[in-house]
């Protein structure tokens, strides 16, 4: 009976040992699962993070909030950002969708160039030209390109061209000045072979002489220069005092003649019409330039003297304190107390 009863227990124990290793096992497969699980977590978090950095790195254009790095956001816009402030004469301005500045609501124009210049661009293949644009009325640059045949952009004297490789500019196309010997005009003008050149065009016998302007022009140097034009009225002059009429100098020129305003209309005006003529109303002398006398009121003497207006007029020297009655002594005013 009792040998029989050990096997037994060995086998209970056995069983019991097996269990408890399977138990073992499953939970350290568990355990690794949620190691795993823990960081898969961990992964995503981490992903999210990068999400977020990258999302701070970005302008948050159309949150309503102005960032640095934004001209303005939906309808919010830095102080002074205005149609007027930009240069336009009004209207109203708005936000793009890129959060920049749009002006397209803006009136008048910002002129960003004077009429006329032109500058070659940086690759030397054309040039930008300022002209006024015929939708908006502005002034802005166009672009040009130059052609095969003139291949070459290259500014002269602020002037920017299309040119052959091989061209020596000489001059800027439209100039023009007097030649060396002063008897010929030359102008600028582009050759056969596309290159700017000079062509000269000699002065005529009766105006020999080339004179240096805008443009210049041939003159005869004997001849005398008109002041004025016949037929016109005449005009003021510079000081008001006198009329002056185009007459004919005794050399056959034109000359301004001065006229003098007679005393009794001694300003010369000119009206609405542009008719000059002398007028205005003499004075009246108030007394004789010399004369002395009393007041009225007793406490100055009065002296005759020339007034602004070229007319007499009393200018009175109040009596001191000391003496302050004017008084006739020997025939003369006097101060006395």
């Amino acid at each position: 009976m009792r040998h029989a009863s050990t096997p037994v227990l060995l086998s209970l124990l056995l069983v019991l040992v097996f269990a408890g290793c399977d138990d073992d096992g499953s939970q350290n497969a568990n355990n690794t699962n949620n190691v795993n699980n823990v960081n898969n977590v961990n992964n995503v978090n981490n992903t999210n993070n990068l999400n977020n950095t990258n999302n701070l790195n970005n302008p948050n254009c159309g949150d309503g909030i102005l960032d640095p790095w934004e001209d303005c956001d939906t309808d919010v816009f830095p102080d002074g950002a205005d149609c007027v402030a930009l240069g336009y004469d009004g209207g109203e301005i708005g936000c793009a969708a890129d959060c920049t500045l749009d002006t397209s609501g803006c009136t008048g124009c910002v002129f960003v160039c004077e009429e006329g210049e032109s500058h070659c661009r940086v690759d030397g293949t054309g040039y930008d030209y300022c002209a006024i644009d015929e939708e908006t009325g502005c002034l802005r640059w166009f672009p040009a390109t130059c052609p095969e045949a003139f291949p070459d952009c290259v500014e002269y004297e602020g002037v920017a061209n299309c040119y052959p490789v091989e061209c020596l500019v000489h001059c800027g196309v439209g100039e023009a000045r007097c030649a060396v010997g002063g008897d010929a005009v030359e102008t600028c003008g582009i050759g056969a072979d596309g290159c700017s050149e000079w062509t000269s065009a000699p002065c005529p016998p009766e105006t020999p002489v080339c004179q240096e302007g805008v443009p210049p022009t041939c003159v005869d140097p004997n001849a005398c220069v008109d002041e004025c034009v016949f037929g016109n009225e005449p005009v003021c002059s510079a000081d008001s005092s006198g009329l002056e009429s185009c007459v004919t100098s005794p050399d056959g020129c034109a000359i301004l003649e001065y006229a003098a305003c007679p005393p009794e209309f001694p300003t010369c005006e000119t009206d609405a019409g542009g008719v000059s003529a002398c007028a205005g109303i003499a004075c009246v002398d108030a007394c004789n330039l010399g004369e002395v006398q009393c007041n009225t009121a007793g406490d100055a003497i009065e002296t005759c003297v020339t007034g602004g207006d070229g007319c007499a007029i009393w200018s009175a020297a109040p009596c001191p304190s000391n003496k302050p009655n004017c008084v006739i002594f020997n025939g003369a005013p006097t101060c006395r107390n």
